[in-house]
């Protein structure tokens, strides 16, 4: 069986589509977990369950218990009475789905994100025929230029503290022979991604410390040094929108991505690294943001928060 864990926060419009996309895989069942949303997505998801005669079972966080031990609804709504990001809120639910019995596969797919119909299907399959994966990755579209792909697979670079997604821009049609060639590829993007169960009773859950951004690449490099190698899946495609949480709130988004990449550098490097790392960052930041002021001050006060985390170890099972 597989778990698809969906994560909303202020998004009921868009996670509605991405509901509408996978709620009928056979041998899956849809927990979403709603992100103490302000606007009224639950209550959108709670009458759209209604209007097409869907079961739904609300569950509230102190009683995600239950997750391991009721099978019969298909699509489970969590509500979060805080925001908790991106891993604190994956883990509420998966941490108790790992008690359960059964579970083969978790698979996280943004809420700003429509499957194509066979899109689990191919994943599970490349899991099911490689068993040293512990990964598979979907091929990441435009949602609006359907030809164009956005994502597959990200290039890192440790010494500048940033990373590069894979194919961006290109059109679908001219890359299928380098896709076969190209297997440089550090991890897979978080907005759909298949993982395998007994991997994750290895290597732990998500670390929390990551709030936003960096939390699947650290994942999977925990992934890799326990063994496990990455899938990509060019069968498997996901209509994405784009970045939601910072869409209008551009300087959250340097916060975020400067915290995380600083925090992930010192997590996996040596002190070296991730202090040239962070100079490089800052430089590939101020030229990004053209030194707009508002933007330059919340990726420093995001670089500092990096460097203040202490490193977590994640949570085993």
């Amino acid at each position: 069986m597989t778990e698809i864990i969906v994560l909303n926060w202020n998004g009921g419009g868009a996670t509605l589509r991405c509901l509408e996309a996978i709620c009928d895989l056979p041998e899956a069942r849809v927990v979403l977990v709603d992100n103490a949303s302000s606007d009224n997505s639950c209550d959108l998801i709670e009458e759209w369950c209604r209007q097409t005669g869907r079961s739904l079972l609300c569950l509230h966080a102190h009683e995600v218990g239950q997750l391991s031990l009721v099978r019969s609804a298909p699509i489970v709504l969590v509500r979060s009475s805080e925001n908790l990001g991106f891993a604190k809120g994956i883990n509420l639910v998966l941490e108790p789905l790992l008690r359960g019995e059964g579970l083969e596969f978790v698979w996280l797919l943004n809420n700003d994100a429509i499957a194509a119909p066979d899109a689990l299907a191919q994943l599970v399959k490349a899991l099911r025929d490689h068993q040293e994966a512990g990964f598979a990755g979907s091929m990441i579209m435009d949602a609006r230029k359907r030809e164009e792909i956005q994502c597959f697979g990200v290039r890192y670079y440790p010494w500048l503290g940033v990373s590069k997604m894979l194919y961006k821009g290109r059109q679908l049609p001219e890359i299928s022979e380098e896709v076969e060639q190209d297997d440089q590829v550090d991890f897979q993007h978080g907005a759909s991604l298949l993982v395998r169960v007994d991997m994750l009773r290895k290597i732990g859950l998500l670390d929390e410390h990551f709030f936003l951004y960096s939390e699947e690449h650290d994942w999977q490099t925990r992934g890799i040094a326990a063994g496990f190698v990455n899938r990509r899946v060019a069968e498997s495609k996901v209509y994405h929108e784009g970045s939601m949480s910072t869409a209008h709130t551009k300087h959250l988004f340097y916060y975020y991505y400067c915290c995380s990449s600083v925090y992930y550098s010192r997590k996996h490097h040596a002190f070296l690294r991730s202090v040239v790392a962070t100079i490089c960052l800052t430089g590939i930041t101020a030229i990004r943001t053209r030194l707009y002021p508002k933007s330059m001050y919340w990726a420093m006060k995001g670089i500092v928060q990096g460097w203040s985390k202490r490193i977590l170890k994640s949570r085993q099972r």
